[in-house]
């Protein structure tokens, strides 16, 4: 999706996390940092009950600016 719209990860500045285990944010946190570079945009994380399918553990909403 970032690249349809002429963005590429570094041009993310926002992120809405949200996890169905508290226990995956450092997980998580791994992984983001191999994608993105600090200083990480901002981001919001939720711990949730569940998500629209059982077996989804995350879901990631991005937001990109791009000139």
């Amino acid at each position: 999706m970032l690249a349809a719209g002429g963005a590429t990860f570094q041009d993310i500045v926002y992120l809405g996390v949200l996890l169905t285990d508290q226990n995956q944010w450092q997980p998580f946190d791994k992984i983001r940092s191999d994608y993105l570079k600090e200083p990480y945009p901002a981001t919001t994380l939720f711990v949730v009950k569940s998500l629209a399918h059982p077996d989804w553990m995350i879901e990631i909403e991005a937001i990109a600016a791009v000139d």
